[in-house]
């Protein structure tokens, strides 16, 4: 199985950091930079699993319909593995309102969380 990962974030650090940390494992990886490029990849593509910041594209609000639909695109995915999805955002608020949607979501980028979905 092809073990693509797709890394959206406006954040270079952020992508810098994942993508070293998932190459390293052993994963191909995909970045999108913004909310339309996640959609788009995410539904022309097939990914194992999706690392996306909840408010790519949303310019600071709680708004986190974009990654909403990234996540029901990468769910639908045959080749996703169970829960392919992670969010993550620096605001409890919008880490609570993913996770009342069923959306795995960490308020920080922990390295033992993410080696752990990368499993």
């Amino acid at each position: 199985m092809d073990k693509t990962i797709l890394l959206a974030s406006e954040d270079r650090w952020v992508i810098h950091s994942l993508e070293e940390l998932c190459r390293k494992d052993g994963y191909a990886v995909d970045i999108a930079t913004s909310t339309d490029e996640a959609v788009s990849k995410a539904t022309e593509h097939h990914y194992f699993r999706c690392i996306m910041d909840l408010r790519l594209g949303s310019s600071g609000s709680a708004d986190i319909a974009s990654a909403i639909q990234v996540y029901q695109l990468i769910n639908q995915q045959p080749k996703a593995g169970q829960h392919p999805f992670l969010g993550y955002s620096p605001h409890l608020e919008t880490v609570i309102v993913a996770r009342e949607l069923g959306i795995r979501a960490y308020s920080s980028l922990l390295h033992s969380n993410i080696l752990h979905f990368l499993k």
